[in-house]
């Protein structure tokens, strides 16, 4: 089995929460992080994703309530957290796809 397989899952999820339409960010945000704790509950990601996890964990905590913190944070805060899921999504995925063809 692909150790990667919950962790792509997971944060395939969050970015999916993130790309909500007519949903207000902070909602959004509440829901992909979610997801993120679920992603890294039992482990962490590799080297290539853990800049953007600790990123992630710098910002919104490793674990919740996020709500009052998704209510209070500034524009850049906003964008960083965005994008750092969205990099991390990236290097789970390419995690996961690499283990796939080596196998």
């Amino acid at each position: 089995m692909n150790p990667y397989s919950y962790q792509h899952e997971k944060m395939g999820e969050a970015i999916h929460y993130l790309m909500l339409p007519d949903v207000p960010f902070e909602k959004k945000l509440v829901a992909g992080m979610m997801e993120f704790e679920h992603a890294f509950h039992m482990s962490l990601p590799s080297d290539s994703g853990f800049n953007h996890f600790d990123t992630v964990a710098q910002i919104m905590g490793r674990s919740g309530p996020w709500e009052e913190r998704a209510a209070t944070l500034t524009p850049l805060q906003r964008s960083q957290v965005v994008k750092a899921l969205w990099e991390l999504d990236r290097a789970v995925s390419r995690d996961y796809y690499t283990y796939e063809a080596q196998r």
